[in-house]
């Protein structure tokens, strides 16, 4: 059995990405378009390192400054919930609307839109993602405030020559900037996005090719496969044909009405700081029954809520913990450099972030967030099934 993670996004809204809705939008033959058009993210052009985001920050021990570095996880570059650091070594608590921009942000730049729409009128540029949602923004080089829910952010975005340049304010120190760009030949969006922290930090980018012109229809799509692939779509072992997509919100989980909890990464470290196995499955597994969904026990194909910590013990009276909260399920594929239907892993629903503190209260902190991230998403399958 072949099986394949598909981390970054979720397969349905990748397989299905050239029939979503989109504002149809019409490109002018010379530079006046600015960025308008239809895109869609070009995956073997990109670039999607394993780590990525602000670096977390740890005060040094009582006994001397640490030599420790900054810790990463195995699915980014760590982030720090507890606080940047301040001049001399001393952490300033992070507040609720820092810590909020700072994860929203950085997990939309770790999983980039699949399909992008944008209308550049010049004055302003909206931009709108495969899930409906819009941000615009005002190329003028003021500050102006976006809402990310009820949470306020801040961006100054401006011209440089054909480029527009957005820079993000994330939190005290740290800023985000992206970059867009369109080639000569309009065929692709180059979006470069930098981590700044205090001036430095991570680089990424993302390729965009125009999908202006093209019948996105499902039939289009099939046909336009090559001819071996086709024959094999018609196949009783492979996938079923091309059918109309189902495009409202949370459509890929409906018909979800059971899963299984896996818990990983709960070591020796996390142990010492407090984290128990069976407690976090059991807490897990009571927010999705609250919800009305079956927890079942594990097998080979099963749809499966996972957590996953990576925990570190920095010093004696501070742990560390990375999390990360996921549903998955699994589905038949004919993947484009291959001939012949593979069982994918298929990434639902993902949440993470970290926690920091001292031993006596680092577990029931991390228990809290990995319980409202399940909460979260039992809600959304729950409403999803109505």
């Amino acid at each position: 059995m072949v099986s394949i993670r598909v981390a970054a996004i979720p397969l349905v809204a990748a397989a299905t990405l050239a029939v979503l809705a989109f504002p149809r939008v019409t490109i002018a033959a010379d530079e006046a378009a600015g960025l308008t058009g239809r895109w869609t993210l070009n995956r073997e052009r990109s670039e999607f390192p394993h780590e990525l985001g602000f670096s977390i920050e740890v005060p040094p021990s009582a006994g001397g400054s640490s030599n420790a570095p900054a810790t990463r996880s195995g699915r980014g570059r760590s982030r720090s919930s507890g606080g940047a650091a301040t001049p001399g070594g001393a952490s300033r608590p992070e507040s609720v609307d820092d810590a909020t921009r700072r994860e929203q942000l950085t997990e939309e730049v770790r999983n980039p839109a699949a399909q992008l729409s944008i209308v550049d009128s010049g004055s302003s540029v909206a931009f709108t993602d495969d899930r409906g949602r819009t941000r615009t923004v005002h190329p003028d080089g003021r500050r102006e405030v976006l809402r990310l829910g009820d949470t306020p952010l801040g961006v100054v975005c401006k011209r440089d020559g054909t480029r527009l340049v957005a820079l993000y304010d994330v939190e005290d120190g740290r800023e985000l900037r992206y970059t867009y760009s369109v080639a000569p030949d309009r065929k692709e969006l180059i979006v470069d996005v930098q981590f700044l922290d205090r001036g430095a930090g991570d680089t990424v980018r993302r390729v965009y090719r125009s999908s202006e012109g093209q019948d996105l229809s499902p039939a289009n799509v099939d046909a336009a496969r090559p001819a071996a692939v086709a024959r094999q779509s018609q196949s009783p072992a492979a996938a079923p044909a091309a059918q109309a997509v189902d495009q409202r919100p949370d459509a890929e989980l409906k018909g979800l009405r059971s899963l299984s909890v896996v818990v990983e990464g709960v070591t020796q470290a996390a142990i010492a700081c407090g984290l128990n196995q069976q407690t976090l499955e059991a807490e897990v597994a009571r927010a999705f029954k609250d919800a009305g969904i079956q927890v079942v026990q594990i097998t080979d194909n099963d749809t499966y809520a996972y957590v996953n910590l990576t925990t570190s013990n920095v010093t004696s009276s501070l742990c560390v913990s990375r999390y990360d909260v996921s549903v998955y399920t699994h589905t038949t594929a004919v993947l484009r450099y291959r001939d012949r239907a593979a069982l994918v892993e298929v990434l639902l629903l993902h949440q993470g972030g970290m926690a920091g503190g001292s031993p006596a209260v680092h577990a029931s902190e991390v228990l809290k967030n990995v319980k409202e991230s399940a909460t979260q998403f039992a809600a959304r399958i729950r409403d999803a099934n109505r």
